[in-house]
């Protein structure tokens, strides 16, 4: 039987912007894939719909399988005639096992290909302000495991030469060895003054860095209550990070956010709260499903040229209404119409289809669209929709003799599961702010949450706009936070000046 191919893909060191184009790629298209412990899960969330999701994790002196077993398991998919990723944090090679892996594949004359992936030996140092080396204080560097026992006699690490010989060491998976270590720089002559640094969880929101010397760096790791997995690093140029630490200066640093945008549209509001700092915890409240065409929307689509104006009232409306004329070949008799949307992200939407939206209210909302309709009496007008939209504005057409047909392409559905990540910030009091972008997350939210409201009374609320902020008020909110003007974007710039 021809076999599959295996993908060796390093998975970065959490970040989930320090995944690589190729990587991601990789995930996009693989049959399987064998993930490990300290991957991020956001990444599987790009798998196929059908793809196989392994976990082969490892979390200190627990297993879920073991290096032989995951061989045995990567050879297994990869006979299948598919494609195999192994994705492994950090890079695949360095401490990773990886080569071991590709040596079981070659015996088994399996095809593979390795993707180099961004080293927590090198991003976290990075994060926590401190470069590796320095034209005034090290020229030089290296990687070492601590997680072999620093204290045995048959150390196949040369602990004296390694320490004398270059200016800065780095050591990953050392922590249950760090006292042994520390009395290795000490007996090889280092100074007790040493300037040592630990950072924990690099690069994710939950990184934590602590620093001191040779002589104390046991006891402020025990009193910040640092643990696996953490990077230590050893030489002057730890002293840096004092200026030029930078991770935890971001204007979100150290909040988590509670996003409740439906699961399709909340990738961009988290991207921006996360590039701010914020750990983001995605509860959708809400799920956007579009219609199957009925009789009304294919005779919508069939007459589009009928129309004198069509009106798009949301992103939802826009991307739903534009592919069904794109599926009918009808995209291109929109072009020359007077297409109008009720913000830039709308907008931006239908750009991308290549069509302009000719007219932009100044605030992002039924009323203030309809003052920039022009003369509406005797048009043709088209509102595609959600089925439980607000009645505003065809009510303000239809009052100054405008031919509506109000269309339905999409309903707003409840969701109905909590997330564990929500429930734990909320019972431990963790959540900073929780975000609103529309009146069905409001709702949804308080019938979902109620229970877990009474964890919640330190936590800002954080609303997109005025139909919102009065549904949050409706139902006994206080709202902390709310945008002059009422895009994603806005409303994360105002989380992030406000808190």
């Amino acid at each position: 039987m021809k076999s599959g191919k295996v993908f060796l893909v390093g998975a970065g060191p959490g970040d989930f912007g320090l995944l690589t184009l190729k990587g991601l790629d990789c995930i996009k298209a693989a049959d399987v894939i064998i993930y490990d412990n300290l991957v991020n899960k956001k990444f599987l969330k790009y798998a196929k719909r059908g793809a196989e999701l392994i976990y082969a994790g490892k979390s200190g002196t627990f297993h879920v399988m073991k290096q032989k077993e995951i061989n045995e398991l990567i050879v297994k998919k990869a006979k299948t005639n598919g494609m195999v990723i192994r994705l492994k944090g950090g890079d695949p090679i360095i401490f990773g096992r990886g080569a071991e892996e590709l040596e079981v594949l070659k015996k088994h004359g399996i095809k593979f290909e390795v993707i180099p992936g961004v080293s927590s030996a090198i991003a976290g140092p990075t994060y926590a302000g401190i470069p590796l080396t320095h034209r005034k204080l090290a020229s030089s560097v290296c990687f070492v495991t601590g997680h072999e026992d620093a204290n045995k006699k048959s150390s196949s690490i040369n602990w004296t030469k390694l320490i004398q010989g270059v200016d800065t060491v780095v050591i990953l998976m050392g922590m249950s060895n760090l006292s042994g270590i520390v009395k290795k720089f000490i007996a090889a002559g280092k100074p007790k003054t040493t300037p040592v640094g630990i950072i924990q969880r690099a690069t994710t929101k939950e990184q934590l860095v602590c620093t001191g010397t040779l002589e104390n760096i046991c006891e402020k790791v025990k009193s910040a209550g640092i643990t696996a997995p953490a990077i230590i690093v050893a030489g002057k140029v730890v002293n840096l990070r004092k200026k030029l630490g930078w991770f935890e200066k971001t204007p979100l640093a150290g909040k988590t956010i509670v996003t409740t945008r439906a699961a399709v549209q909340a990738s961009s509001f988290t991207a921006l709260l996360e590039a701010a700092g914020a750990k983001v915890i995605e509860f959708p409240t809400i799920k956007i499903i579009a219609l199957r065409p009925d009789a009304g929307i294919k005779e919508a689509v069939s007459n589009i040229k009928s129309y004198d104006k069509i009106i798009f009232t949301s992103v939802n409306g826009a991307a739903i209404f534009t592919d069904m004329l794109l599926e009918a070949g009808k995209l291109k008799d929109l072009k020359g119409k007077e297409i109008y949307a009720i913000g830039p992200v709308t907008a931006s939407v239908l750009s991308h289809k290549g069509l302009e939206a000719v007219y932009l209210p100044a605030e992002y909302k039924a009323e203030a669209l309809f003052k920039v309709l022009g003369r509406v009496a005797g048009k043709k007008i088209l509102l595609p929709r959600a089925k439980e939209g607000r009645d505003i504005l065809p009510l303000l057409l239809r009052k100054n003799k405008a031919l509506v047909d109000d269309l339905p392409v999409y309903v707003t559905a409840a969701e109905k599961n909590i997330p564990r990540a929500f429930v734990k910030a909320a019972i431990n009091k963790k959540i900073d702010c929780i975000t609103f972008t529309s009146s069905s997350t409001v709702i949804n939210f308080d019938r979902l949450a109620v229970k877990y409201k009474k964890y919640l009374k330190r936590a800002g609320i954080a609303s997109i706009g005025p139909i919102t902020t009065k549904t949050l008020k409706q139902l006994k909110y206080r709202v902390d936070i709310q945008p002059k003007n009422y895009t994603i974007k806005d409303l994360a710039n105002s989380i992030c000046e406000e808190l």
